[in-house]
């Protein structure tokens, strides 16, 4: 072992006994990342131990898979984490509540990537883990994000999805902040099929939001009834309604909101036969997407290559390009 070598006899010593403890994957795993801070500066847990045959089967691949992706989500291209990222999710099944909620980063990354196929493919591969383990609120949030990527992309499902999540969220003694995404969704997702239904479940969104005091909410759900109300051919409700989200959005700060709902507006007016009025409205939601830095010109660009009416399909934060946060 050199003097440059990061793995010194009590990181050795640390990692052998993580890897080899009696305790459960997460505990293990725990032990491992806890070991990750002792490694110099100039390397890394992954890249120590990669070179090291007999530490390497100690640990495992799939262990090994996981703890390169956290490593890689930090500091490289989202490409090259995606790929360890979907290795360390092909092996064994990661511990209880690390999965799910890995899963759900690897999907937003792809979507970020462009590979909305592999996002959808990679939820419905993790949904009956998720259920089997009773992994609930990452359950539910996987219904939701696979309904979302459904119904932008036009596929098959979405309406389902979204009462999936429905009825897992039937459990939870504490539903405050997610039956309004959940209704939203399914609203965006009946609304697309057509469904009158579709109605009811934006505006029980939107009462919700307002008894909670949920103002993120509360907006969301204005710029989700907007598209459902334009979807439904209700133009005249969907212009005021989208109206009332760029004074919304203006007045409390949201920038996205805002300029969401411009684009809402734009297709409104196209709905109701305003020519003049619709293009007025989607400058104006172009000029402000523009402003919004990478996240909104990516958005402003398939609105620019989809037309005006596909604002009411499309939603900002499933579009190829979006910058998500990592939880690692």
């Amino acid at each position: 072992m050199s003097s440059l070598d990061p793995l010194t006899p009590p990181i050795v010593e640390s990692i052998v006994r993580a890897a080899t403890s009696d305790a459960d994957l997460e505990e293990r795993i725990r032990a491992l990342e806890a070991v990750s801070g002792s490694v110099d500066e100039s390397g890394s847990l992954w890249a120590a131990v990669s070179r090291r045959g007999d530490l390497a089967e100690l640990v495992g691949a799939p262990t090994l898979d996981y703890l390169l992706a956290v490593e890689l989500s930090k500091t490289a291209d989202p490409s090259e984490f995606i790929d360890a990222a979907l290795r360390a999710l092909s092996g064994p099944p990661l511990p209880p509540h690390r999965h799910g909620a890995f899963a759900l980063t690897v999907a937003s990354d792809l979507v970020t990537e462009g590979r909305v196929p592999e996002a959808i493919r990679l939820l419905e591969d993790v949904l009956p883990r998720l259920e089997e383990t009773g992994e609930m609120w990452d359950l539910i949030l996987a219904n939701l994000t696979l309904s979302d990527l459904l119904r932008v992309t036009r596929a098959r499902g979405a309406r389902e999805s979204a009462e999936a999540a429905l009825r897992y969220a039937s459990s939870l003694t504490d539903q405050t902040g997610i039956m309004t995404v959940i209704l939203r969704t399914l609203a965006l997702a009946l609304s697309t099929d057509g469904d009158p239904r579709a109605r009811n479940a934006v505006e029980s969104a939107i009462q919700i939001s307002d008894s909670e005091q949920d103002v993120a909410g509360y907006c969301d759900g204005h710029v989700a009834a907007a598209r459902v109300y334009g979807l439904l051919g209700d133009g005249k409700k969907a212009i005021k309604t989208a109206s009332f989200g760029t004074k919304l959005g203006r007045k409390l700060g949201l920038d996205v909101v805002q300029a969401e709902s411009w684009a809402v507006l734009a297709a409104a007016y196209e709905i109701a036969g305003s020519v003049k009025k619709s293009h007025a409205a989607f400058e104006e939601a172009l000029r402000q997407l523009d402003g919004l830095g990478p996240f909104g010109t990516r958005y402003a660009e398939f609105l620019r290559r989809n037309g005006i009416a596909s604002s009411l399909r499309s939603d900002s934060h499933f579009i190829p390009g979006r910058l998500p946060d990592s939880p690692f």
